[in-house]
């Protein structure tokens, strides 16, 4: 459940606790600190294995052995690695969707207005006019503004359903 607490491994020095996201991810780092306290159990071996005379086969485990640690480092690297990842793009999607809010009010008052200011003209002959080159200009800005804003709602909804995936 959310809240619990996994050792999130930072150096060999020390073993920093940390409040993991999801139960999925405390689940993960308790599977990676067993793994490493087997690697280090192994390590031991290894160890004590080099003290004593290595015949060939025991030097072609050892040596099969060490490239295993490598990659299990790698792999605890790679996993942190992606763990940042994950909440630097969970944060930039929590800025997204709090612009949303604001970008959706924004373009409902625009609505408003444009509304408003329609009605006003229904009556008289001002809106068979052409625009003037400036006021042309400024409602050609807004319409891309518009087309922007719904791209970047769009994108918003998409991320966030990407995300709801990832964390369930």
């Amino acid at each position: 459940s959310k809240g619990e607490t996994a050792a999130h491994p930072s150096t060999a020095l020390f073993i920093q606790k940390y409040e993991a996201a999801t139960e999925y991810e405390a689940e993960m780092w308790k599977c990676v600190n067993e793994f490493d306290e087997s690697l280090d159990g192994i390590r031991e071996i290894v160890k004590s294995l080099s003290d004593a005379k290595i015949s060939k086969d025991n030097a072609d485990l050892e040596t099969k052995i060490e490239r295993m640690i490598d990659t299990c480092d790698q792999i605890k690297s790679t996993s942190m690695t992606f763990d940042e990842k994950v909440k630097g793009q969970s944060e930039r999607a929590l800025f997204l969707l709090s612009r949303k809010d604001d970008l959706e009010r924004q373009v409902d008052e625009a609505k408003r207005l444009i509304n408003e200011q329609r009605d006003r003209e229904s009556g008289n002959t001002l809106g068979d006019q052409p625009l003037d080159a400036e006021t042309e200009k400024l409602r050609r800005k807004l319409g891309a503004c518009a087309v922007e804003t719904q791209h970047s709602i769009a994108h918003v909804k998409t991320r966030l359903c990407l995300l709801i995936d990832v964390f369930e």
